[in-house]
């Protein structure tokens, strides 16, 4: 069987790296086993990272520039970078275009989200073979 190419949303990651249980971390360790390839953007990564740094989160889950450095490091050195061009399907947020532009452009098996916007569009038949999950059904479905 083929390595899954898979796409996280930034509320996904985040919530992997600062909150060590549940979906998201374990979406993160499945990562980190080399169970999938991860799919970024410029614009995916960025976000991350201007959102880890907000004083408001760093101060409230005790975070460390050096952690988040590091994970951004990862992120850059082990997740494929993909160039997105604009796709047919529209999305209900505008900030959640990039996104799903990134997964199709990708040629991703799965996207993963805890964000409505995305995942009401899991049975549109534009997104294609793109399966569109929360953290849990992802990880539900890799350890099958």
């Amino acid at each position: 069987m083929k390595i899954p190419r898979v796409i996280i949303d930034t509320n996904v990651l985040i919530s992997g790296l600062i909150i060590p249980k549940g979906s998201p971390f374990q979406v993160l360790r499945l990562w980190q086993a080399k169970k999938f390839e991860l799919l970024v953007s410029s614009n995916l990564i960025a976000e991350t990272s201007e959102v880890l740094r907000r004083p408001k989160i760093l101060k409230k889950y005790n975070l460390s520039l050096e952690l988040i450095e590091g994970f951004l490091q990862l992120i850059h050195l082990y997740g494929i970078i993909v160039f997105p061009t604009k796709s047919k399907v529209e999305v209900r947020d505008d900030k959640d275009q990039d996104i799903l532009d990134t997964a199709i452009s990708g040629k991703a098996d799965f996207l993963v989200t805890g964000d409505d916007d995305l995942l009401v569009l899991a049975s549109d038949t534009k997104v294609g073979k793109l399966n569109i999950l929360t953290p849990r059904e992802f990880v539900e479905k890799m350890n099958k």
